[in-house]
């Protein structure tokens, strides 16, 4: 998900729950996503999407495995 759609939905659960007196959870509920769903967003609010996976740097290659995972590619068609 965006995180602008993400943060527009917190922004839109938290004003209608002040507005109506209703619990953020009935609304939650109600747009259809789980409640585990809607406080991980509201924890996230406001911060991007961020991998959680280790990204691969250059330097993590030894010298030979460079042309090696080009050759690959160019053998899988990749490029």
């Amino acid at each position: 998900m965006q995180p602008d759609l993400r943060d527009r939905i917190v922004d839109f659960v938290r004003e209608r729950a002040a507005q109506t007196g209703l619990p953020a959870s009935w609304l939650v509920a109600w747009i259809g996503i789980s409640a585990s769903k809607f406080f991980d967003w509201k924890r996230r609010y406001g911060k991007l999407n961020e991998h959680n996976a280790w990204i691969p740097r250059d330097h993590w290659l030894e010298n030979w495995e460079c042309p090696a995972s080009v050759g690959i590619g160019v053998f899988l068609n990749l490029s």
